[in-house]
């Protein structure tokens, strides 16, 4: 058998023994969240045409909706790769304050579905840096953030968050225009995924997770 075959099929079985810990941080729980994709509110800010209130109380068209979908899109691509049980989970939201599940197995995401499920939408946009720091901590974990719009505190924390960012396999969700977050993070050769039509986001979340775990299945990842 030819050595690097043998290499391969030895990281491989070395591997599929743990996965690292998935971060998915849905970071704008602002209330632009329940807008629609083309940002339609009244003169006051709130939601019109974000779909059907009576199913979620978002609104089934509305960019928050397809966050959630995305959410458990990634969960069930984990489950059809044989690996939803095998890692950490911790959900991490941020509109006025930011709020972290801690880490969860797989058995224990009942606050993290409360979470989601049960949003509260503020009305600035920013990131505690040190929260997201501490629940991010494990290297070489896999991060998502969400956002649709400018971190409000982004000058402030970008530094910092870079740092955090540095030793994960992180991926950068941006729903509409770019902002200079999104440029910083390109300057840094952060995977940035633009998302046109926020219901192209969970099917884009499923493929780049599926992608990540296999590869990193194979070692690819491993130091």
């Amino acid at each position: 058998m030819p050595r690097t075959h043998l290499e391969q099929t030895v990281k491989y079985k070395q591997s599929v023994q743990s996965y690292p810990e998935l971060n998915i941080a849905v970071l704008d729980n602002s209330i632009s969240m329940m807008w629609n994709s083309n940002n339609e509110r009244d003169d006051e800010g709130n939601p019109i045409n974000n779909g059907r209130t009576n199913i979620v109380p978002w609104g089934d068209q509305s960019k928050y909706h397809y966050a959630v979908l995305a959410y458990y899109g990634v969960e069930k691509a984990l489950h059809r790769l044989g690996v939803a049980t095998k890692t950490r989970y911790n959900l991490i939201t941020f509109a006025s304050r930011t709020h972290a599940t801690g880490e969860k197995e797989y058995d224990d995401r009942t606050e993290m579905k409360r979470k989601i499920l049960n949003p509260t939408f503020g009305n600035s946009t920013n990131i505690d840096i040190e929260v997201l720091a501490r629940e991010a901590r494990s290297k070489g974990s896999v991060l998502m953030t969400i956002s649709d719009g400018e971190i409000q505190n982004w000058d402030n924390i970008k530094d910092r968050f870079k740092q955090v960012i540095t030793d994960k396999f992180y991926v950068h969700f941006q729903i509409g225009e770019e902002t200079q977050t999104t440029r910083d993070l390109k300057s840094w050769g952060v995977a940035v995924i633009e998302i046109n039509n926020a219901s192209e986001m969970p099917r884009r979340a499923i493929d780049i997770t599926k992608k990540f775990y296999q590869s990193y299945a194979a070692g690819e990842y491993h130091e």
